[in-house]
């Protein structure tokens, strides 16, 4: 989880035209991103793969902690 904040992190920073420097991304791929920094309308989208695996991720913790 701390990971997917992470690269979230640093996609907005992307999209902010701030991105970190090449030897500091997580994923070098991040940075076909920064083409969308002048599309703030589909900024959200491409959060959505990450939120999505965050909540799948948090999901599957509460089922192998027993919770339903």
């Amino acid at each position: 989880m701390e990971s997917l904040s992470a690269i979230e992190q640093q996609v907005s920073l992307i999209f902010q035209d701030k991105p970190p420097d090449d030897g500091a991304l997580i994923w070098p791929e991040l940075m076909m991103l920064q083409n969308a920094a002048a599309m703030p309308s589909r900024h959200e989208v491409a959060f959505l793969p990450f939120q999505a695996l965050k909540k799948l991720l948090s999901t599957a913790g509460d089922v192998h902690a027993g919770v339903t």
